[in-house]
């Protein structure tokens, strides 16, 4: 299949069908594209959505994490105070346009993970944390 192919292109196979009447030439053979969902890739037309989950500190103080793309996997910079539900995109990383050298992009979304079960030392840490003048929204 050439890259680039999504759901409803129809690829000819000229000559590949069955027999024609009386001797004629063979018929053609319309293959019709089908996606089957992937588990961590979302498709919108040639960009790529991923849902990344990181920690708090992580958002607060930013560094690199590593995010699968569709060729294998990429260092992706987060910024410090990066905000959940921030876009990060990563250009080139999508699916091919078909019959071009252009590329769609991968679209990362930034989900900040909230513990539900914590010990008593990181309550207390997290208490402490949160006296500071930095830390509840103004």
């Amino acid at each position: 299949m050439p890259a680039g192919v999504h759901e409803g292109n129809i690829i000819p196979l000229r000559g590949q069908g069955n027999a024609g009447r009386r001797g004629g030439s063979a018929g053609d053979v319309m293959v019709v594209i089908q996606e089957v969902e992937h588990a961590h890739f979302h498709r919108q037309d040639n960009d790529i959505h991923y849902e990344l989950t990181i920690s708090y500190p992580d958002a607060a103080l930013g560094g690199e994490v590593t995010v699968p793309t569709l060729t294998g996997s990429a260092a992706l910079t987060i910024q410090p105070g990066t905000q959940p539900g921030t876009v990060l995109r990563m250009r080139d990383k999508g699916i091919p346009e078909l019959n071009s050298q252009y590329r769609g992009d991968q679209l990362v979304h930034v989900n900040v993970f909230v513990p539900t079960k914590l010990s008593a030392r990181e309550k207390e840490l997290l208490r402490e944390l949160s006296e500071g003048e930095n830390i509840a929204p103004r």
